[in-house]
């Protein structure tokens, strides 16, 4: 096991964020010791040859990169493992909290707060991306002020590992469904739900969007998937929600891609329920927003 470092520029860093964020992968990190330091490329592989092959492949999507004058360094395969660590930490929002589970013994716990302990592994939804902490934020401020109503449904629509559809059932709602197409962030999910103590209490399916949504509705959809992907399942994610008492979190959205979004899905929203008005809430937490759609 070898570990591949290289500089990159702030720019960089941004274009890498958003990469990175639009699929899952399991072998590079981003890492700044803090804000007046280097920021640096991390990559961990089992060879010099696959660690060039994965260069090569980031430098056709980022050109500036300088992967000529890259260091390579032994790793201890256990030290790989918890490396993603150094990314993950305590997140809240109001009364929930995401917590690491490594901090679980130590972190202090306060009676009137909600928690949920994730390890996420190396690649998916570790609350420290904003596209995530969006939605949640978005899920949060519906659910003030409201006594839910238990027969409300949530689904999370590419699911990572799974701290949204934990957030959501946290916070009082009793049917949850998660699902992912990638086997592992569902094994990742499973994993929480029971370190959690929530084996059962959110249903899991390895699906992509389309058998993921087929012959299901919820009022509640969180979609925390990149743009491009959100336009072209428009039609799917539309027919599976139930607005009524409900919204519809969509993230993974550029603040320059955002009023594309908005469109597509006003458009669908005004073809499938013909008498319905719906308000288009955007929030935005850096270069990334979120979209949340509600019926009048």
């Amino acid at each position: 096991m070898i570990e591949v470092q290289l500089n990159v520029s702030s720019e960089e860093v941004e274009q890498l964020e958003a990469l990175f964020c639009e699929s899952l992968q399991q072998n590079w990190l981003l890492f700044q010791k803090n804000a007046k330091s280097q920021p640096s490329l991390r990559g961990y592989f089992e060879s010099e040859g696959e660690a060039k092959d994965a260069l090569a492949e980031l430098k056709q999507e980022v050109r500036s990169l300088q992967t000529d004058s890259f260091e390579i360094l032994p790793v201890d395969e256990q030290d790989w493992k918890m490396a993603y660590r150094h990314h993950l930490k305590p997140w809240k929002k109001g009364r929930l909290n995401w917590v690491p589970v490594w901090e679980k013994e130590t972190f202090s716990i306060e009676p009137d707060q909600v928690y949920v302990y994730l390890d996420s592994g190396m690649a998916f939804g570790t609350g420290s991306h904003e596209t995530t902490r969006l939605c949640a934020e978005a899920l949060y401020d519906f659910v003030q002020g409201k006594n839910l109503n238990h027969s409300i449904n949530v689904m999370d629509a590419g699911c990572g590992s799974g701290v949204l559809a934990m957030s959501a059932s946290r916070l009082g709602f009793e049917s949850v469904y998660a699902f992912d197409r990638d086997p592992e962030a569902v094994k990742v999910t499973v994993e929480n739900l029971e370190f959690n103590g929530m084996t059962g209490v959110v249903e899991v399916l390895e699906a992509g969007i389309e058998e993921g949504v087929k012959d299901r509705q919820a009022h509640i959809i969180m979609a925390n998937i990149q743009a491009d992907v959100l336009m072209i399942y428009v039609d799917e994610l539309v027919k599976s929600w139930n607005p009524d008492g409900g919204i519809m979190i969509l993230s993974g959205i550029l603040a320059v891609e955002v009023e594309q979004v908005k469109e597509v899905f006003a458009a669908k929203l005004a073809e499938i329920f013909e008498n319905t008005h719906f308000t288009a809430a955007v929030e935005q937490m850096g270069e990334w927003v979120s979209l949340v759609f509600e019926a009048e």
